[in-house]
């Protein structure tokens, strides 16, 4: 690499990678790479500099923040059509994504792996007009951010997960059906949620082969499969057949789902942040990026 951007969020997570900007720079540039740094100082200048910057001499574009400053650097990377290899710094309160991608919480491993510079090919999803690289969901689920960041993404910390199962039946019911191929399903669902891959049991790293299968899972649990859901949960991890008459799951590169109650209000959320409103439309575009995995 001889050429790259680094594009970080200073108000993500705990704000603290910004005292870490320095050893990057370090990193970098000790093999003589230059370096363009572009701080963020609201939502949505990030994509606009992508979308405006001269690209024609950068070799990669690097990211730090979490899920949600990822997905705008993601939008505004299919928008242009750019092929450059991405690097996920993790510095946000969740970091879903970048775990997947093999990244832990030390910072300087994973500053070194960046630089070794392994890439591969990642699958991307779209929901309505907005893309997306980790998880869509919908239902009140994806609302509780105040009872625990780690319950907004199913495929995220299991455990921390399955502790709130509990109180899923206090859930407000989605009367949704869900379209994929010729087949539609219907019920009444407490959440929903699509997933890019499956993380290993430990929550980091994923398989390699299910980010660019060009296939998203998609998870949705009735009401009345609530008691099942943390032995469905571990059959996901483990990769077993699922045959839970209450869970529906799906492994597919295209999705449309609808709301069958005028008077549902469910809140979607894409990559962590809030998404579009129902009917949702999802194409799967097979190896769309390229990103940086931990070597």
């Amino acid at each position: 690499m001889r050429d790259i951007i680094l594009i970080y969020n200073p108000k993500a997570g705990d704000t603290y990678f910004r005292f870490s900007l320095d050893r990057f720079i370090e990193i970098f540039s000790a093999k003589n790479v230059e370096i363009r740094v572009f701080r963020s100082r609201q939502p949505g200048d990030m994509a606009l500099y992508l979308k405006e910057c001269d690209l024609s001499l950068t070799e990669a574009v690097f990211v730090a923040g979490g899920d949600g400053t990822v997905n705008e650097v993601v939008n505004a990377m299919m928008e242009r059509n750019s092929r450059l290899p991405i690097g996920v710094i993790p510095a946000g309160t969740d970091n879903d994504f970048a775990k997947l991608l093999g990244f832990g919480e030390d910072l300087e491993e994973n500053l070194k792996s960046l630089f070794a510079g392994k890439v591969v090919p990642v699958d991307v999803a779209r929901v309505n007009d907005r893309y997306f690289v980790n998880a869509c969901s919908a239902g009140t689920l994806s609302s509780m951010v105040n009872v625990s960041s780690d319950m907004k993404n199913l495929f995220g910390r299991w455990a921390y997960y399955i502790k709130g199962v509990s109180a899923l039946p206090k859930f407000h019911k989605m009367d949704l059906s869900i379209q994929e191929s010729e087949t539609i399903h219907e019920g009444r669902f407490a959440f929903m949620t699509i997933v890019n891959a499956r993380p290993h049991p430990d929550g980091v790293g994923a398989d390699i082969s299910e980010l660019s299968n060009g296939m998203f899972d998609l998870l949705a649990v009735k009401i009345d499969g609530i008691a099942n859901i943390a032995r469905v949960i571990m059959k996901i991890v483990r990769k077993e057949p699922i045959h839970e008459k209450d869970v529906l799951y799906i492994e597919g590169k295209h999705f449309n789902i609808w709301s069958n109650d005028d008077t549902d209000e469910n809140y979607i959320e894409v990559d962590g942040e809030r998404g579009p409103a129902m009917p949702l439309n999802i194409q799967v575009y097979q190896g769309a990026l390229q990103f940086f995995v931990k070597d």
